[in-house]
């Protein structure tokens, strides 16, 4: 079955023929819980992902990230008689964090991980004078494997 195709038309559905899978032939390479993944595979994939807790280094406000990895975020802020104070941190202008405090002696703090890559730049911005923030960098564990 054959059709004309204009810029912007839609084909139906009934007249695509055979299926992705066997025009690919990749159908059955890896099930959706990657039983068929060798275990150097699955390996691979969780060092991939996980956090060398380690090897943390500090990163300073306007400070780029290194190498890619983990960014700890954390923000904090306490109340001072009725003063609002708060703080936030973010990677490359994007908010990953805040807290905001205004009642005397109460105090928040956050935290978020966030996956980062080299040159990504944290800031901080902070509202009153009683508050924190920081970001601290961990490799992905193959990075130290690899190095």
């Amino acid at each position: 079955m054959t059709s004309n195709l204009n810029l912007g038309s839609k084909i139906p559905i009934s007249e695509i023929e055979g299926d992705i899978s066997e025009a690919s032939g990749i159908s059955g390479f890896l099930d959706d819980d990657l039983t068929k993944l060798s275990k150097a595979g699955k390996e691979a994939v969780f060092n991939g992902i996980t956090v060398d807790l380690s090897s943390g280094v500090s990163i300073s406000n306007n400070g780029a990230m290194p190498f890619d990895g983990w960014a700890r975020v954390t923000v904090n802020s306490w109340g001072e008689g009725g003063v609002l104070n708060g703080a936030d941190g973010r990677i490359n202008n994007v908010l990953v964090v805040a807290v905001v405090t205004g009642c005397n002696g109460s105090g928040n703090n956050a935290a978020a991980w966030v996956p980062v890559k080299q040159g990504d730049v944290f800031t901080a911005t902070f509202q009153g004078s009683n508050r924190g923030a920081s970001c601290t960098l961990y490799p992905y564990k193959n990075q130290q494997e690899e190095a």
